[in-house]
């Protein structure tokens, strides 16, 4: 008995033996699988000056829109980055149209609310602000911005070199804001620009408060949200002593806020102020 047991096991473990000799194994479940090897992720595209250049573009504008809380800082900081960003030579119009804008805006500004002191430096800037006006122009002969700053610079420049080349300023700068109306019938700027010429005009060289007067309503009427047709048309009625009308009318502009202004940046920096101060002269009348 103990014989055939210990022959019965012995020839187990023979079997055993053969099959793992002969029997086909399975590899997959024979060998675990090796753990894939993982690409590396690809490198990032190298950033194109066109990227650079809209990055760039982007943080100016966020700085001009702050400006109010350091004028000069802020504005030449973000005049400083649009140069950068010009120096790349980006072709994109969208982004090139959006440089040539705030670059317009910020030299008016610069000269406009004396950041930079004297005439001759304020009038130099404000054939800069033009320059790039003619720039927004060439990209895009339909947008009515090009013309609004292009009128606003030349408007400036004449104001400042004096009266006589005011006067002769004058077709021109309607010339600009006329197209600029003509390509967008509601632009509150351009709309309220024009009754500025015509109420800072002497009545021999075409001044006129009553087409002031429906320049500004048409502004008014039709957009409402710009602060500087509220102080323009105020001062028209204080010229006429409608004192009453003028204080409602202040009143009215100092609703608008930074959300709903369509310059709230200039609202903020100065016109609210501008409105506040007038109509605390004209409280008592």
């Amino acid at each position: 008995m103990t014989n055939m047991r210990l022959t019965t096991i012995l020839l187990g473990i023979m079997l055993a033996g053969f099959c793992l000799l002969t029997c086909p194994v399975n590899a997959e479940e024979a060998v675990p699988p090796a753990a894939e090897a993982v690409a590396p992720p690809p490198p990032p595209a190298p950033e194109t000056p066109e990227d650079k250049a809209k990055k760039i573009v982007a943080e100016a504008i966020s700085l001009v829109k702050v400006y109010a809380e350091s004028p000069k800082k802020n504005l030449f900081g973000a005049s400083k980055l649009l140069d950068e960003a010009e120096k790349l030579q980006p072709k994109d119009k969208k982004v090139l149209f959006d440089l040539y804008y705030w670059k317009s805006f910020i030299n008016c500004r610069i000269s406009s609310q004396n950041i930079v002191k004297g005439a001759a430096a304020q009038m130099k800037k404000y054939k800069i602000a033009e320059k790039y006006a003619d720039k927004m122009i060439k990209i895009n002969p339909k947008s009515a911005e090009g013309y609004m700053w292009k009128g606003n610079s030349i408007a400036l420049w004449a104001d400042t070199k004096g009266v006589l080349n005011a006067l002769f300023a004058v077709p021109d700068v309607k010339k600009n804001y006329k197209k600029c109306i003509r390509l967008d019938p509601k632009h509150p700027v351009c709309l309220t620009s024009m009754g500025a010429v015509y109420q800072a005009l002497p009545w021999v060289a075409g001044g006129s408060t009553s087409k002031a007067m429906d320049f500004y309503d048409k502004a008014l009427k039709l957009n409402g949200k710009y602060s500087w047709t509220y102080l323009k048309k105020a001062k028209l009625l204080v010229a006429d002593d409608e004192y009453k009308d003028a204080r409602e009318l202040l009143q009215k502009g100092l609703k608008l806020t930074a959300k709903n202004e369509y310059w709230p940046w200039d609202y903020i920096a100065y016109e609210r102020n501008n409105l506040k101060n007038l109509l605390k002269e004209i409280k008592n009348k």
